[in-house]
C-alpha cells in the first residue's frame, strides 16, 4: 500500500501535462515536437513578459485534471479494504456483528409494552426514560451487586405493577414495606412470613402440604427430609447424611399420622423434633410417659432410649397400609444398627431440626394461614413475602428451602388444560433476590426449563457469577434458561468477563499511517493501511465502569445509573435504570401503608392478626408500635390499604430506617 500514493502523484503530474498540451493543440495547433513553436513561445514571453491567454487557459484545465486524479486516488485508498474470498462474510462483519440495539429494535423485542416485569429503562433522544417490561413466559436473571439499585430499579417497580401472584424472597423486609399496601388495596391476598418474628408473621407449616392418605405421602416426606438434612443443596455426601435422611422421612410420616389420629390436628416439624427427642434421658412430658408405659408393656428393658421410639413406630396403627409398611420398615432398619450407629444417624437427622426448639419458630410453623394452591388458584392473586434478616439467613436456610421446594414441586406436578390452554387463575412471579444464599435447589434448577408452561415466571437476582457458581457450580444452567438477562456495574472481574462475552464481538475498521525515513537522505515515505479488527462490544473494564446510581451526600439516590440488558437472539441494549420514585404513580403506590396478613380482605386469624397480642407462652414483644418521625411512611399520601396496625413495619423502620427511603438496594 505504501507505493500507491507515489503512483497517484505521478499520474496527477502526467494528467496535468497531458491536458495542458492537449489544450494547446486544439486551440493553437501547438506541436510539442516542433521546436519552432517553443522558440515562438519563448520570444513572445521575452517581449511581453507574459504568456498569451490562449496558452494560459489550458494550464487551468491541466490543474483541474491533476486535482481530480488526486481525489480519485484518495477515494480508491478509502475503498482499498480487504474482502473475504469465501465464507459468506463481508468485511464489516468479518470478526463479529455485535452492536447496541436501536429504539426500533427494542420496540420489536416487545420490551416497550405496558405489561410485565420491569427489566430497566431506555433513554430517549429527548433525555426521558421509557420503561422496559417483559411479559413473556420466559424467566429473567439479574447480576446486581449490593447497593447497585436493584431494589429501586427492578424489584419495587415490578411488585408495584405485576397483576398476578408473587413469592418474594425479601431480605430485610424492605420490599414488603413498599409494595404490600398497594397490592392489598387491589383486593389481593398478602402474607408476611417471617419465621423469627415475635408477632405479626403469618404461619406456614411445611407438613401441612404433605398429602397423607395418598400415594404421594412418602415422596412428600422425603422432599421435606432432604431439604432439612442437605442444607447446602450439594447432595447427601456420606453414609450419615443418607441414612439420616431416610430415618427423618420415616419419622415425619409416623408423626403426621400419630398427631392426626390422637390430637386431630396436623403435625409440625416442632412435633417431629419433640418425638425424636423423647428417647433422650432428659425427655419428659405426656408423650414420654406413654412411650415408657409401652416399653414396660412389651417387657423390654429401657437400656436405650431409642427402644421407646422403635416400639412405638413398629406397633402403632396408622390406619393406612402404606404408612404402616413404610414406618415399620424404617424402624426395622434402625433396630438392626448398633447403639453408636443409631446415635450418629439420629443426630444427623435432627441436627437441623434444632431451630424448631425455638418457640417462636415452632409457633410460626405450627399451622398454615395460606396454602400452595392459593398462590395460583385463589379467587384473588396471593402474595407471600418470605422475610429474613441477614443475620438469620444461615439459621433459616433449611426452612425457606423447604417452602420453595414444596411450592415448585406442587405447582409443577400436574397441568390441567381447557381447550388447549393451561388452567390456572393467576400467573405467579417468583421474585428471588439473593437466591444463591439459600444453597442449591435441585428442583429449582431443573424446573426452570419447563415451569414457564405452568404459569410460573422467575425473576432471579444474584450479586455476581461467583456467588451463583458457588451454589450451582460452573456447570449451572440457571443463566441459560433465562431469556432476559440484565446487569449493573459488576464488582468482580469474573462477572465483567462474562458480561463482555455475552455482549459479543464487533468488527472495527482501523486505519494505520506510518512514516519511515532514510538515514542517508532527507526523503521520507508515508504509508497508510486499512484493516478490519475484532473488538469486544464491551470490554471487561468498560463493564465494570458502567455509570452507577447517582447519590447525594446523604446517600439518597438522585439519578439512575446505566445497565446492560440482554435478550436472547437480539442486540444488546445499553439501558438506563428506571427508578420507581421518579414515576409519580409508582411513588404514590409505594406510600400505601403495609397491609399485614390479609386474606379475602380480612386479617388472617384473630390470634394472628397484625397488632394482636402474642400467645401467652411467648416472650413479650418489645414495644415497636411508635410511628416513624415526620411521617416518613406516608409522606403526605393518605394510606389506602386495609386499616390494620403494623408492628412489622415499625420494626422494619427501627432496623433499617425509613422503609421508603430512596437508597439503592
Amino acid at each position: 500500500m505504501h507505493i500507491f500514493p507515489r503512483i497517484v502523484a505521478l499520474i496527477s503530474i502526467f494528467a496535468f501535462i497531458a491536458v495542458t498540451l492537449a489544450g494547446w493543440y486544439y486551440t493553437l495547433e501547438f506541436d510539442p515536437t516542433n521546436m519552432e513553436w517553443w522558440k515562438w513561445l519563448y520570444a513572445y514571453y521575452k517581449q511581453t513578459n507574459e504568456l498569451p491567454n490562449t496558452i494560459l487557459i489550458p494550464f487551468g484545465g491541466g490543474f483541474v485534471a491533476m486535482i481530480l486524479v488526486m481525489i480519485a486516488g484518495r477515494i480508491v485508498m478509502e475503498k482499498a479494504t480487504s474482502s473475504t474470498v469465501s465464507g459468506g462474510r463481508d468485511s464489516e462483519s468479518l470478526h463479529g456483528t455485535a452492536r447496541f440495539a436501536k429504539r426500533k429494535e427494542v420496540e420489536k423485542m416487545g420490551l416497550l409494552r405496558d405489561k410485565g416485569v420491569v427489566v430497566g429503562g431506555f433513554e430517549e433522544k429527548n433525555g426521558s426514560t421509557s420503561v422496559l417490561r417483559h411479559n413473556g413466559p420466559e424467566h429473567v436473571f439479574a447480576f446486581a451487586p449490593t447497593r447497585s439499585g436493584k431494589g429501586v430499579g427492578v424489584v419495587v417497580p415490578t411488585l408495584l405493577t405485576w397483576p398476578g401472584s408473587t413469592i418474594v424472597l425479601d431480605i430485610k423486609g424492605e420490599n414488603y414495606a413498599k409494595t404490600s399496601g398497594w397490592r392489598a388495596s387491589q383486593g389481593q391476598n398478602v402474607f408476611y412470613f417471617e419465621p423469627t418474628a415475635m408477632e405479626g408473621s403469618a404461619r406456614y407449616n411445611p407438613l401441612g402440604e404433605v398429602r397423607i392418605d395418598t400415594d404421594f405421602q412418602v415422596g412428600d416426606c422425603m422432599n421435606v427430609a432432604k431439604m432439612i438434612v442437605d442444607t447446602s443443596g450439594k447432595g447427601l455426601k456420606d453414609f450419615w447424611e443418607q441414612e439420616g435422611f431416610s430415618w427423618l422421612s420415616t419419622a415425619i410420616l409416623h408423626v403426621l399420622y400419630r398427631i392426626r389420629n390422637e390430637e386431630e390436628r396436623t403435625a409440625s416439624l416442632g412435633d417431629v423434633l419433640h418425638f425424636l427427642s423423647v428417647g433422650d434421658d432428659e425427655a419428659a412430658g405426656e408423650a414420654s410417659d406413654k412411650l415408657d408405659a409401652l416399653v414396660k408393656a412389651k417387657g423390654k428393658k429401657d437400656e436405650d432410649g431409642f427402644e421407646k421410639l422403635l416400639l412405638d413406630m413398629e406397633s402403632y396403627e396408622h390406619n393406612n397400609k402404606g404408612a404402616n409398611t413404610e414406618v415399620r420398615r424404617g424402624a426395622s432398619r434402625m433396630r438392626k444398627r448398633s447403639s453408636n450407629e443409631r446415635s450418629g444417624v439420629s443426630s444427623t437427622a435432627t441436627a437441623q431440626l434444632a431451630i424448631f426448639a425455638d418457640p417462636i419458630i415452632a409457633r410460626n410453623t405450627s399451622a398454615c394461614d395460606f396454602t400452595i394452591d392459593d398462590l395460583m388458584n385463589a379467587d384473588q392473586p396471593t402474595n407471600v413475602y418470605l422475610v429474613l434478616s441477614p443475620a438469620e439467613i444461615g439459621r433459616m436456610k433449611a426452612l425457606i428451602r423447604i417452602i420453595l421446594n414444596q411450592m415448585l414441586t406442587r405447582l409443577t406436578s400436574k397441568m390441567s388444560h381447557v381447550e388447549g390452554e393451561t388452567l390456572y387463575k393467576h400467573r405467579m412471579l417468583l421474585m428471588l433476590d439473593e437466591f444463591p444464599q439459600l444453597g442449591k435447589l435441585d428442583i429449582f434448577e431443573s424446573s426452570l426449563a419447563f415451569m414457564a408452561g405452568y404459569g410460573l415466571k422467575a425473576f432471579l437476582i444474584a450479586q455476581d457469577i461467583t456467588q451463583l457458581q458457588s451454589a450451582y457450580t460452573r456447570e449451572e444452567s440457571i443463566i441459560s434458561n433465562c431469556h432476559i438477562r440484565i446487569a449493573y456495574a459488576p464488582n468482580k472481574i469474573e462477572t465483567a468477563k462474562v458480561l463482555s462475552d455475552m455482549a459479543g464481538k464487533t468488527t472495527v475498521v482501523q486505519r494505520k499511517r506510518s512514516v519511515s525515513k532514510n538515514l542517508d537522505r532527507a526523503s521520507s515515505t508515508v504509508s497508510e493501511s486499512i484493516s478490519e479488527v475484532a473488538r469486544p462490544l464491551m470490554t471487561p473494564d468498560e463493564c465494570m465502569l458502567l455509570p452507577k446510581l447517582e447519590t447525594d451526600a446523604n446517600d439518597k439516590v438522585t439519578g439512575p445509573g446505566k445497565m446492560l440488558i440482554f435478550a436472547a437472539g437480539e442486540p444488546t441494549i445499553y439501558g438506563q435504570q428506571y427508578l420507581y420514585f421518579q414515576d409519580e404513580e409508582l411513588n404514590a403506590r409505594s406510600k400505601f401503608k403495609p397491609s399485614g396478613n390479609i386474606k379475602n380482605g380480612a386479617p388472617v386469624g384473630a390470634a394472628r392478626a397484625i397488632g394482636s397480642k402474642p400467645p401467652k407462652h411467648s416472650t413479650p414483644a418489645q414495644n415497636v408500635s411508635a410511628k416513624p418521625e415526620n411521617d416518613q411512611v406516608n409522606d403526605g399520601v393518605e394510606s389506602q390499604g386495609p386499616s390494620v396496625s403494623d408492628p412489622i413495619f415499625d420494626r422494619l423502620l427501627k432496623a433499617s430506617g425509613s422503609a421508603v427511603s430512596q437508597t439503592g438496594s
